[in-house]
Order: structure tokens, then C-alpha cells, then sequence
């Protein structure tokens, strides 16, 4: 570890392309139909100074964002040598695949996975936990396919039916040219790469555990649920309330209880006349389950049925049910 040292010109050709590619991905950076636009100017480009001429025509003039069009001047000043414009060039290559890049890495065959697993269970549980990590992994691995084709050359693997030959064959040759430069083509791409994904983790996230229930209760024609706060309790929040034939339910569904259950209680000025806790049951333990399920508190607890079949004081307990329970039929059954 004390020989490390990262020369000069090396990091350049690195940092460069990546700060290409964050402008050029970013929300003041160019969007795909202008990514494509570029990439015929390019084409139609003899060298980079007729590029920068044409993009600052045809590009640029366009754009009425004032910091946009500060970013991309600074990015353009930048388009300074043969090197660079071939990094830009590539990092334009590059963007026009990350979208399907993004897809592949997003199948983690979750359709076939949980296709008979019940909705509020263990092991989907645990799938949606992890799902946000197996997209991270898949999509490094993806890149490094990706760019393992582009390494051999395996043309094949390419749709030139949408990108043509000579896309192709130029994606190749500029990448053999950069690597010669010392360009770390996959590692700098997969910085971005892993940006983006956590972004799309961000804007895609859910509830998970409440999203289900939403579902199962949907399932059961049960389909005017709201979360609420107790107009009459504020101390008491209901992430599910509904009403079904007269009397009012009241759900909390929370993966673990910790100690959030002491504040949803069945008093007679509540809204609820119904009070359920759905939970995971990891957490729910002998004494908690009495005081929860006991006269003052007054709530019905469904737990993952993995957890609840290996609990005898589960079983036990007339007002402790396996979600597989989860039912209209059940929940009219309630007191």
C-alpha cells in the first residue's frame, strides 16, 4: 500500500470523462432527444472545432435556461484537444445505452420469484428489503458485461438494427483509442452509473409493508382506505382506516413494533371500533403480545405466518392471527 500513486495525466483522462458524463446525465445537461441530435453532429463533424461551431448553432441557441446554457459553454470550453473531444464523444456513446443499460439491471425476475408468495409474508418482505441492494449489484454487473463485449468486440451482441455498423464499429474503435490513453472506461461509467440508480431507487421507493396491505385489503373488495390521524385521539394515527358494514378498523402496520404500539390503543373516544396491529412478529414477544392483546389495550395483531406458526404464545392468543387470515370474512369476525 505505500507504492500507490496515481500519476497526473492519468487521473486527468479519468476525471475529465466523468465530469462529461455527470454534465452531460445531469438536469442542466442534455436530454435524449438532444444526446441523439449531437451524435449527428458528430457524424457530420470533420474534427472537434466544426463540432463546437455546429453545437453552439444548433444546440446552445436553443436552450433558454440561463444556467443550463452556463454549464454546457463551460463544458464546451472544455472540448479543448483531440482527447477530450474523443472523450466527449464517447461519453455521448455511452449515455445513448444507458437507458436500456438501466432496464436490464432493474430484472431481478420479481414476477417469477414471488409468484406464490402471500403479500404480507417473511420471505417477500425480505425480497423488498433487498430488491434496492440486487438492483446495485445487478446493474454493476451489467456494466461490466457491457463493457466486456466492447472489449472483444462482440459485435453481435449490439442491436445494429437501432444503432447501425458504423455506431458500432466506432463505439469499439474509440474505446481501444481512450484505454490506450489510460482511460478506466468501466470503473469511471459505473460511477455514474450507480448515481442514477440511486436515484431511480429514491423515485420508485414505496411503503413496502403498507403498500401491501393496500393491496390484500384491495383484494378483499375493501377499497376506500385512508390513513388518517384520530380526529378525536390525535395521539392515535391509523395507516389504514376504513369501514366495513357500520363499524370502523383501525390498522397499524408496522414491520417492527419497537415501542410505537403503546400510542394505538382502543379507547372509547376513538374513532376505531376496530383495532388491528399488522407487524412482522420479529419483535413480538411473549409479554408485549399480552399487553397489547389485554382489555386496555384492546388490539387484534396479525403477524407473517413463518413467524407465526413457529410461536406456540401466538397460537395461543385468540386475538393473534397469521396474515394468510387477512380476510373481509375474518375482519367481520372482530370485536
Amino acid at each position: 500500500m505505500n507504492n500507490i500513486h496515481i500519476e497526473k495525466s492519468y487521473f486527468n483522462i479519468n476525471f475529465t470523462f466523468y465530469n462529461f458524463l455527470k454534465i452531460l446525465n445531469s438536469n442542466d445537461g442534455l436530454s435524449s432527444s438532444q444526446i441523439n441530435k449531437t451524435y449527428e453532429l458528430i457524424n457530420d463533424s470533420s474534427d472537434y472545432e466544426s463540432f463546437i461551431n455546429s453545437f453552439k448553432r444548433i444546440i446552445l441557441i436553443k436552450i433558454k435556461s440561463e444556467s443550463k446554457i452556463i454549464i454546457l459553454n463551460e463544458l464546451v470550453f472544455n472540448i479543448n484537444s483531440k482527447i477530450n473531444y474523443n472523450l466527449f464523444v464517447f461519453a455521448i456513446y455511452l449515455l445513448k445505452f444507458k437507458p436500456i443499460l438501466m432496464e436490464y439491471s432493474k430484472l431481478i425476475e420479481e414476477t417469477t420469484i414471488l409468484q406464490n408468495v402471500p403479500l404480507l409474508s417473511l420471505e417477500r418482505d425480505n425480497f423488498t428489503k433487498n430488491k434496492p441492494f440486487a438492483f446495485r449489484v445487478n446493474g454493476a454487473l451489467i456494466s461490466l458485461i457491457f463493457f466486456d463485449f466492447i472489449e472483444k468486440k462482440e459485435k453481435e451482441h449490439f442491436p445494429t438494427s437501432e444503432y447501425g455498423d458504423s455506431f458500432i464499429d466506432n463505439l469499439f474503435n474509440i474505446y481501444e483509442i481512450l484505454k490506450a490513453e489510460g482511460l478506466e472506461a468501466n470503473q469511471i461509467f459505473m460511477i455514474l452509473f450507480q448515481e442514477s440508480i440511486s436515484q431511480s431507487i429514491k423515485s420508485t421507493a414505496g411503503s413496502g409493508l403498507e403498500d401491501y396491505v393496500v393491496t390484500l385489503l384491495s383484494n378483499e373488495k375493501i377499497l376506500d382506505v385512508n390513513k388518517k390521524i384520530d380526529s378525536n385521539n390525535h395521539e392515535i394515527e391509523y395507516d389504514h382506516f376504513f369501514t366495513l358494514e357500520g363499524r370502523n378498523y383501525g390498522i397499524s402496520t408496522k414491520r417492527t413494533l419497537r415501542e410505537r404500539y403503546k400510542q394505538f390503543k382502543k379507547i372509547s373516544e376513538a374513532e376505531a371500533d376496530v383495532f388491528i396491529h399488522i407487524t412482522s412478529g420479529l419483535d413480538l414477544n411473549f409479554e408485549k403480545a399480552k399487553t397489547i392483546t389485554s382489555n386496555s389495550f384492546g388490539c387484534y395483531i396479525f403477524v407473517f405466518p413463518e413467524i407465526y406458526v413457529k410461536s406456540q404464545f401466538m397460537i395461543d392468543n385468540d386475538r393473534i392471527f397469521s396474515t394468510l387470515e387477512l380476510t373481509k370474512e375474518k375482519l367481520l369476525t372482530l370485536v
